[in-house]
């Protein structure tokens, strides 16, 4: 998100796209959690949303562009509401525990006797 600055600053993308860039993070996040961490999916939603981006924004200018930012930022912020409600553990990692044998000890490699 940050690498966004530039362009709110210049004014080539408005202030609210800000808003709507911090609530689709959640779905993004959603996604990866609900795929099993699979990263091309997350890409395919990415992608997917800014080749959309690229023909439905141009429609929208001035302040209906702006008002779109919005309406977008609240319907992606319901979603990610609506998924930590619904399912309050998916947001949540496991401890990662490790899959390599335990090491044995040097009192365990002593001869008996």
């Amino acid at each position: 998100m940050l690498w966004h600055l530039p362009l709110f600053i210049t004014g080539h993308v408005p202030w609210a796209d800000g808003a709507f860039l911090f609530a689709v993070t959640f779905v993004f996040t959603l996604i990866y959690l609900h795929t099993a961490g699979s990263v091309p999916v997350a890409f395919l939603l990415h992608a997917t949303m800014n080749s959309g981006a690229g023909f439905f924004v141009l429609l929208f200018v001035g302040d209906d562009r702006v008002r779109m930012y919005w309406l977008a930022a609240i319907l992606c912020a319901v979603i990610a509401i609506v998924a930590i409600v619904l399912s309050p553990d998916r947001w949540r990692r496991a401890p990662v525990v490790p899959s390599t044998p335990a090491r044995a000890q040097p009192q365990d490699l002593q001869a008996p006797g």
